[in-house]
């Protein structure tokens, strides 16, 4: 199949200077992790993402954003799918304002690339939110697929020493919106709920800046409404999360239970991954989850139903899958500069 890239404008930043704390180890918290969740960060400034009750706030301000995933950024993908700092910086100049920009954040990540990510995000007045871990271990998270064993106590040995020395250099850091502790977590529902305790207890301890989102599947991954409100009871997470690809123009029929049980606890939800199958001209021959792959012009009527649907819910915020720096003109997931879905966005009337 043949490839070509999209010209990007190449648009220049005046990198701002990252400020890098202190990545000396601390004592072993097994003694103290236990109490550490009770703390719950409360941000000193209002440049940082906050919460008031179940809404996000910002400057002030209730929060509702429409975004993007782009894990990329950090260098995770294919040849020719990770980005230049040019084509970086072009994509945070085309957001919207006030976005929030999922993004790999796993301990294979090089630091300084991270470090020049956060810096262009800095200058352009965006925000991101870095995944801490991946359960199925993508990406060549070095610790692979997360076992049972791991959440139920596995992660001490090397995603903790992770979790704080990241945590450590980017706490001061306003350009970081909120932390994600795992991808779709998995396994069992108690070992979840111990995980999320611990590891988002100790952001907490650490970080009074920023919020820990639990980066959840939707409820049938937890057994319903109830197994999905149980792992987000934990006061480890701030955010709660739910991922949908029904690919359906409307809202998610497993948002309504999500819904009704964030408003329970009281938390903010966001939809940290949506997408629908599609390609430049559509493939009706190709499908995914037996989705037919659709033209980009059908992908932008079916995303502003689903959007407008969405929306119309009390969901904070909608994290589109994925931006990529070029299309490939192949039936997949991902949205490209000059795709019509990439306009639709950056316009769309957010209320």
């Amino acid at each position: 199949m043949k490839t070509h890239r999209i010209a990007t404008p190449l648009l220049t930043v005046a990198l701002t200077v990252v400020v890098l704390l202190c990545d000396c180890a601390l004592p072993s918290m097994h003694g103290r992790e236990e109490v550490a969740s009770a703390a719950a960060p409360r941000p000193a400034v209002d440049s940082f993402v906050s919460r008031r009750g179940a809404s996000l706030v910002l400057d002030g301000q209730t929060l509702r954003y429409l975004s993007y995933n782009a894990f990329t950024l950090t260098g995770c993908g294919a040849a020719g799918e990770v980005p230049s700092d040019a084509e970086i910086d072009a994509f945070f100049a085309s957001l919207r304002p006030h976005s929030l920009v999922r993004t790999w954040f796993f301990m294979n990540t090089d630091l300084e690339r991270f470090d020049r990510i956060v810096a262009i995000a800095s200058a352009h007045d965006q925000k991101l939110i870095p995944v801490l871990t991946d359960d199925l271990g993508a990406c060549g998270d070095p610790e692979g697929k997360k076992t049972d064993r791991w959440y139920a106590g596995g992660f001490r040995d090397r995603f903790m020493p992770w979790l704080r020395r990241v945590v450590r250099r980017y706490r001061n850091e306003p350009a970081i919106g909120m932390w994600e502790l795992v991808n779709e977590p998995g396994g069992k529902r108690d070992d979840i709920r111990r995980f999320f305790d611990v590891a988002g207890g100790e952001i907490h301890r650490l970080d009074r800046n920023h919020l820990v989102e639990s980066g959840a599947q939707a409820p049938w991954a937890y057994g319903g409404a109830k197994g999905w409100r149980y792992i987000h009871e934990s006061r480890g997470v701030d955010v709660t999360s739910l991922h949908e690809y029904d690919m359906n123009a409307g809202a998610s029929p497993h948002l309504a239970g999500a819904v009704t049980q964030a408003e329970a606890l009281a938390k903010p939800l966001i939809l940290g991954e949506v997408g629908i199958f599609a390609s430049t001209n559509g493939d009706p021959s190709q499908s995914q989850d037996r989705h037919p792959c659709i033209s980009f012009a059908d992908r932008v009527t079916s995303f502003q139903a689903k959007l407008d649907a969405t929306f119309r819910t009390r969901v904070d915020g909608v994290n589109v899958w994925n931006w990529m720096p070029f299309n490939d003109d192949t039936c997949r997931l991902e949205t490209y500069p000059g795709d019509p879905l990439a306009a639709m966005i950056q316009t769309y009337a957010l209320r």
